[in-house]
């Protein structure tokens, strides 16, 4: 492995990244008018509960990371199964029209959160933003926006995740700041 090479490459994937699907995120994000709800799994949780934490730091936005309370989340996916955990939450967090889905998935295709995606594409009219990584997996048929990193490289995908996540608190800070 070569540095410059590897550093060319993240510079390719983040280029080639969709600039209207980021702006549309971006849109959704600045004027949401509920809550934000985030979910990712493995890493891509600890990618969900930082990008919440930036939305509430950043710009104030009330936003709920799924899965952040451990000992809720160990208890639902013992008692009901940890492909509905997230589910389960979310429900049971009175969820509404206004709020705002972000989903955080390499695969898109983890089932806790595709169970979600699915639920609330079927039952609410509700916004779902999606990242993923190459092809978006069975995400891509519940999230619109979705923004997908050309990688099957999860190390990759997550790093870049963060890398555009944290791009949309910086531009939504400055749209909001000036």
């Amino acid at each position: 492995m070569n540095l410059d090479l590897y550093s060319h490459d993240i510079f390719d994937l983040l280029y080639k990244v969709n600039k209207k699907k980021m702006k549309e995120a971006e849109d959704l994000l600045l004027f949401c008018n509920g809550r934000v709800f985030v979910c990712g799994n493995g890493g891509s949780f600890s990618t969900a509960q930082h990008f919440s934490q930036d939305l509430v730091k950043a710009i104030g936005t009330y936003s709920i990371s799924l899965g952040n309370n451990l000992s809720y989340l160990t208890a639902l996916s013992n008692d009901i199964s940890y492909e509905q955990a997230f589910l389960q939450e979310f429900m049971r967090s009175k969820p509404s029209n206004n709020d705002l889905l972000v989903l955080l998935s390499c695969s898109g295709n983890s089932k806790n959160v595709v169970n979600l995606a699915k639920y609330v594409y079927n039952n609410y009219t509700l916004n779902i933003i999606a990242f993923t990584g190459k092809g978006g997996g069975e995400l891509k048929d519940y999230a619109d926006p979705i923004i997908s990193v050309n990688s099957d490289d999860y190390g990759t995908i997550e790093g870049i995740h963060s890398v555009l996540l944290h791009y949309l608190i910086l531009s939504i800070k400055e749209r909001i700041h000036g």
